[in-house]
């Protein structure tokens, strides 16, 4: 459903009774989102997903109470459709999980061992791009879902030229400017 050729997707896997870190890649990739001026649910889809097979609809309804009701760019159903939190049973969950390269596993307390990751996802469902950690830079962002879109959700001159213009860079861990394109662009 997510994957429908036209727009590009950030999944996040996490648990949502997690007591530190899932809660606080949620509250920042929210965060992240409200700086973009892509909208959710138009220019691109976010799905979470927890990886707990014990943890219900309810909670993540609870989730989605929690977020969607702050961000005010879209219509609700727009919204509902484009920003989604799932649960699912431990074979959904781990096909998932191994298809995107997330490693996680149980606890004797309960809790998880797990990455602190996000994924962009291209609108076929390629993986294009992981954030690593909690830092989600709205440009760095921005430019991963132009880059997963191939350009296309581009909505003015400036994301167009910034996706001709910044390649990822993993070696900075983030886009940079690519000289080469700037002065091909110039010469135009």
């Amino acid at each position: 459903t997510y994957f429908d050729g036209e727009k590009p997707v950030i999944l996040a896997l996490a648990y949502y009774e997690c007591p530190i870190v899932c809660p606080l890649i949620l509250d920042r990739l929210s965060d992240t989102i409200d700086e973009l001026d892509f909208v959710v649910g138009e220019d691109f889809n976010v799905v979470v997903v927890s990886f707990d097979p014990n943890e219900t609809v309810t909670q993540a309804r609870g989730k989605a109470l929690k977020f969607l009701p702050v961000y005010n760019r879209t219509d609700k159903e727009t919204l509902a459709k484009g920003w989604t939190f799932h649960v699912g049973d431990e074979d959904q969950i781990r096909q998932l999980a191994d298809a995107v390269g997330y490693r996680f596993k149980p606890l004797p307390n309960g809790e998880y061992s797990h990455p602190v990751a996000l994924t962009i996802l291209s609108p076929d469902g390629k993986i294009t791009r992981y954030f690593y950690g909690f830092d989600y830079p709205e440009r760095d962002v921005k430019l991963s879902l132009l880059e997963a879109s191939e350009g296309k959700i581009a909505k003015s001159f400036g994301d167009a030229l910034a996706f001709l213009c910044y390649r990822y860079d993993p070696n900075a861990g983030s886009y940079t400017a690519s000289a080469m394109m700037i002065m091909r662009i110039a010469g135009i």
